[in-house]
C-alpha cells in the first residue's frame, strides 16, 4: 500500500528547477505522541540492578529491550528523551532495537500506512532483516545487520520478528517532555546551491527498466544539510548504470556514471519492503555517488542535529532532532569520525564514502535511507529524494 504523496499540485519540479521557499512545496511536520504506560508498570526501574541501564528512565516513554542484550559485553544503550536505542554484537551481526514517540505526518491528502496496532510487520534482504510495531501508542524497530549476506538471521525476517516479540520493559520515564525536545529541526540551509550547473529528473522517474517510482512531491525532512560534505554529487542508480550487475556493460568508474541529470532510485526493483512503492517493494532508500571514484576520499556529513544511535557493520545511523532518522552505508567503517553515542552537529564529519558492505561487492558511494514514524503507525522508510534535491540546492 502506497502512503506517499501522489500527484500534488505544487512549483514545478523538472530538470533545472526547484521551488525555492519551504512553503512552494508540501512538508511534512513532526509532533510528540502521549504515551500510554502499561497498568503497574508505569515508569519502573529495571526489573533487576544493570548499571547499564542506569539512565533508562530519562527516556520519556516504555523502553523496550529483548532481556538476552544485556549478556553481552557490547551491550550498549543510547537514550534521549523521546528516542532511545540499545544494540549488541553477536557472532558476527548488530543487533539493534529502537523506540520513539516522535511522529512525522505528511501533508493533508497523503496516504497513510495502515494501523496495524500491535502487529509486527518484518522484512529481510541484502544483509539486514528488520521489524517494527506500535506498542503503548510508541513506535519500535527491530534491526538486524549481519556481515555475511546469507546469515540466517538476515535471510529470513523471523529472527528480527522474534527480537521485537519477546522485547521486555525495561523502564522509561513518565516526566512531561522539555519544550527543547519537540521535533526540533535544523536551520534552513542558505542558498548557495553545491553546483550551478544542477539539473535533476522529477521524483519518481527512475532509470528506465529499473522499476516504478512514486511520484512524490512531498518533502519529508524539509530543513537537512546535503549528506555529502562538498560537491559535485550524482544521485542515480548503482544496479541499472553502466558497470552496476543489470545495467551497460562497462565500469561504474565510467565518467558517464559522474553526470546530472539526477535520477531517483528509491522505488529500484528490490525485494525488500517499501510501503511507498508502488510495488510494495523497492530499494528504501536512494544512492549517492561523490565528485569521483576514489575510495575513503570523500567525506559523509550529518544532515542535522542529533545523535548517532548506532554504529553497525557497514551502517551508520542518526537520529536527528527532528525525530527522523538516517542511516548512511558503506562508509569506511574502520575510519569512522564518530563513535556511537556521540551527539553530532549539522555538517559534521561521520565518514568517508566507500564500498563497505560486509563481504558483498559494491561501487564507491553513499546509500542515504530516511525513517520516520509516519503518523504515528512505525517504522517506514519515506522518499527522500525531493529532501535531497531542496538540499543539494542550497545545503553548501
Amino acid at each position: 500500500m502506497r502512503f506517499a504523496t501522489i500527484g500534488v499540485t505544487v512549483a514545478v519540479l523538472t530538470v533545472g528547477h526547484l521551488p525555492s521557499k519551504a512553503q512552494d512545496v508540501p512538508a511534512a511536520t513532526s509532533r510528540v505522541i502521549d504515551v500510554q504506560w502499561p497498568g503497574g508498570d508505569a515508569g519502573a526501574a529495571p526489573p533487576f540492578l544493570e548499571s547499564r541501564l542506569s539512565k533508562v528512565n530519562q527516556t520519556l516513554l516504555p523502553v523496550l529491550i529483548p532481556r538476552h542484550f544485556l549478556k553481552f559485553k557490547t551491550f550498549a544503550f543510547v537514550g534521549e528523551e523521546l528516542h532511545y536505542s540499545a544494540s549488541v554484537l553477536a557472532n558476527g551481526a548488530k543487533l539493534s532495537i529502537s523506540g520513539t514517540r516522535i511522529a512525522i505526518d505528511p501533508p493533508k491528502g497523503s496516504r497513510l500506512p495502515p494501523e496495524r496496532g500491535q502487529q509486527i510487520t518484518s522484512e529481510a534482504g541484502d544483509g539486514t532483516s528488520q521489524a517494527t510495531k506500535v506498542q503503548y501508542r510508541a513506535a519500535y524497530k527491530v534491526i538486524v545487520e549481519c556481515e555475511a549476506e546469507w546469515d540466517r538471521r538476515c535471510v529470513d525476517a523471523r529472527y528480527a520478528r522474534r527480537l521485537l516479540s519477546g522485547a521486555h520493559l525495561m523502564g522509561g520515564g513518565k516526566d512531561a517532555p522539555s519544550n527543547a525536545s519537540e521535533g526540533e529541526a535544523a536551520p534552513l540551509p542558505p542558498d548557495q546551491p553545491f553546483d550551478k550547473d544542477f539539473t535533476f529528473s522529477p521524483p519518481g522517474e527512475l532509470t528506465p527498466g529499473s522499476g516504478r517510482g512514486v511520484v512524490s512531491t512531498t518533502v519529508y525532512t524539509p530543513d537537512i544539510r546535503f549528506p555529502v560534505e562538498a560537491g559535485p554529487a550524482y544521485l542515480n542508480s548503482q544496479v541499472w548504470n553502466i558497470g552496476g550487475n543489470y545495467g551497460p556493460k562497462g565500469s561504474w568508474r565510467d565518467k558517464a556514471n559522474y553526470r546530472y541529470p539526477w535520477h531517483d532510485n528509491f522505488c529500484e526493483s528490490r525485494a525488500r519492503r517499501t510501503l511507498a512503492c508502488p510495488s510494495g517493494t523497492g530499494h528504501q532508500g536512494v544512492d549517492i555517488r561523490p565528485a569521483d571514484h576514489r575510495d575513503a576520499t570523500h567525506w559523509a556529513v550529518a544532515v542535522e542535529n542529533g545523535r548517532i544511535t548506532d554504529v553497525g557493520i557497514y551502517t551508520v545511523t542518526l537520529v536527528g532532532r527532528s525525530g527522523s532518522e538516517y542511516r548512511y552505508l558503506h562508509m569506511k567503517m574502520n575510519r569512522l569520525a564518530v563513535q556511537q553515542g556521540a551527539s553530532v552537529t549539522r555538517g559534521q564529519r561521520i565518514g568517508l564514502i566507500s564500498n563497505d558492505f560486509g563481504g558483498t561487492p559494491t561501487p564507491v558511494h553513499l546509500h542515504f535511507e530516511l525513517l520516520q514514524n509516519v503518523g504515528g503507525r512505525g517504522f517506514h522508510h519515506v522518499p527522500p529524494y525531493t529532501s535531497l534535491v531542496r538540499a543539494y540546492q542550497g545545503a553548501k
